[in-house]
C-alpha cells in the first residue's frame, strides 16, 4: 500500500489542501524536470512512496517524492552483497550493499529522496533546504518502523554536492559510470537518524574516504595512495566474495588494487590495469575466471 505523508498545520501554519498524486506530478513538469511516462507510472503504481508537499494559501509550492528502503532480512542481504540477486527497488540500499561492500545496508530502514521540486516562482528562496529540514523532522518522529538514515542520488557536481552537505548529508558513494541522461556520475548521499544509521554511515563515509584514493574515476591528487595500501578486514571479506562468489571486478577494485600491491609477483599480469589505468582484456570472462583463481589461493594461504 502506498504511504503518503502530508505536513500538517500545526508545522506548515499555513492552510493544507489535500494533494493528489496528480497534483504532484504537475508540481514536478513545472519545475523543470523531465518527467516521462515511466515517472508517471511509478508515481500513480509504484508501492512504498512518501510524498511531502509544502503548500502556502492553497497552493502547491514545492514537495518531495520519496521512497522507503530497507527492511531486508539478512539472508537477502548477503546474497545481494554476492551479486547473486537484484531483487526490484531499494536503489541505495543495494548499491552501498553491493558496490560499497556494506552487506548491512539493504537490512536498515531507509528512504531515499527521489525528487526534490520548487514551483518556478517560489525557486531560489530557500524553500528546497527549508523542505528537506522539514522532512527529516517529520521522518525522526516515525515509530513504525524508526528510520536509520535518509539518501540521496544525484548527477555529482561542486554545486549539488554542497547544497547537500549544507543539509547535514555525508558523501559516501560516487559510481564508477557516468549517467547517460545527465553525462555525470552519480553521488549517493546520506542522513543519519538512529544510533544505528549514525554508525552505519560513519562506516560508509570512512570506507568510501580510504577507497577515493584508488578509484580512477575520483581521485584526489590531495590524497597520497601509499596511505590506503594496507589491507584490513573488509578488504578480506570483499576478496573472497570476488574469489567464492559472484561480486564484479568493478566491485572490489579497491580491495584488488590493494592485494596487487601487496603481492605484485602473483599478480604482475595486472600492473597495466591497476598503474596505468588500462582496460580489462577482451576475453574478459576467461581472465576474470583466471583471476579469481589466483585470489583463491591467497585467501587459501593467509588462511593457513
Amino acid at each position: 500500500m502506498d504511504r503518503l505523508l502530508l505536513l500538517d498545520d500545526e508545522i506548515h501554519h499555513t492552510h493544507q489542501k489535500n494533494i493528489t498524486k496528480t497534483d504532484f506530478y504537475r508540481l514536478l513538469a513545472a519545475a523543470h524536470y523531465k518527467t516521462t511516462p515511466t515517472d508517471l507510472r511509478r508515481l500513480f503504481d509504484g508501492e512504498n512512496q512518501i510524498l511531502f508537499p509544502y503548500s502556502e494559501n492553497g497552493q502547491l509550492i514545492s514537495g518531495i517524492w520519496a521512497i522507503n528502503e530497507g527492511g531486508l532480512d539478512n539472508e537477502l542481504s548477503q546474497a545481494i552483497w554476492r551479486g547473486e540477486l537484484r531483487p526490484q527497488g531499494n536503489l541505495v540500499a543495494q548499491y552501498l550493499c553491493y558496490q560499497g561492500n556494506l552487506p548491512e545496508a539493504p537490512q536498515l530502514y531507509s528512504i531515499r529522496i527521489s525528487r526534490i521540486a520548487v514551483e518556478p516562482h517560489f525557486q531560489n528562496q530557500g524553500i528546497d533546504k527549508r523542505l528537506i529540514s522539514d522532512f527529516i523532522l517529520q521522518i525522526s518522529k516515525q515509530k513504525q518502523p524508526l528510520v536509520d538514515f535518509i539518501s540521496v542520488s544525484f548527477g555529482q557536481t561542486e554545486a549539488l554536492t554542497y547544497f547537500w552537505q549544507q543539509c547535514g548529508f555525508e558523501l559516501v558513494q560516487i559510481t564508477p559510470n557516468k549517467e547517460a541522461s545527465s553525462g555525470y556520475y552519480s553521488a549517493m548521499m546520506l542522513y543519519p537518524l538512529t544510533e544505528k544509521g549514525k554508525q552505519f554511515v560513519k562506516k560508509a563515509q570512512m570506507q568510501f574516504s580510504r577507497n577515493q584514493a584508488l578509484l580512477p574515476h575520483i581521485q584526489n591528487g590531495n590524497q597520497k595512495m601509499t596511505k590506503y595500501l594496507k589491507l584490513d578486514k573488509t578488504d578480506w571479506h570483499d576478496l573472497y566474495g570476488f574469489a567464492y562468489a559472484q561480486r564484479s571486478f568493478q566491485a572490489s577494485y579497491a580491495s584488488l588494487k590493494r592485494l596487487y600491491w601487496q603481492y605484485p609477483e602473483q599478480f604482475s599480469a595486472m600492473k597495466g590495469i591497476f598503474e596505468r589505468e588500462e582496460p580489462l582484456p577482451n576475453n574478459k570472462k576467461q581472465w576474470l575466471n583466471h583471476y579469481r583463481t589466483l585470489v583463491q589461493k591467497i585467501l587459501q594461504e593467509n588462511d593457513g
